[in-house]
């Protein structure tokens, strides 16, 4: 399947992107996933193994209260588990044909 995106920055807040997609300038706002910043990718290869250490590692260092930079900072507000991440992306990618085509028509144009 071919997409065509096209990014369009300098809009100041989300509310003027908003405005921008009610006005027909923007197709549709990209948020990160769900609000919960950039999830943490490996290769399909990785091993069982070392992807539960990845995750468990993960889990350990949000709970770690010497890594209170990051909520100064609010980098992540509401951090999820990666059990929570995986449901979210079979929710997305297990989607009807019918909401599927839509999606698909409009990325393309």
């Amino acid at each position: 399947m071919r997409l065509k995106f096209k990014t369009v920055t300098g809009y100041q807040s989300g509310a003027e992107i908003d405005l921008a997609v009610e006005r027909g300038e923007l197709h549709c706002r990209a948020f990160d996933l769900g609000g919960f910043g950039r999830p943490m990718v490996a290769p399909p290869e990785l091993s069982p193994d070392v992807a539960r250490a990845l995750r468990d590692a993960y889990g350990k260092m949000l709970k770690d209260p010497d890594f209170g930079e990051v909520r100064k900072r609010q980098y992540d507000r509401d951090p999820v588990s990666d059990e929570e991440m995986q449901s979210m992306a079979r929710e997305v990618v297990n989607q009807p044909a019918d909401v599927i085509e839509p999606v698909r028509k409009l990325l393309e144009n």
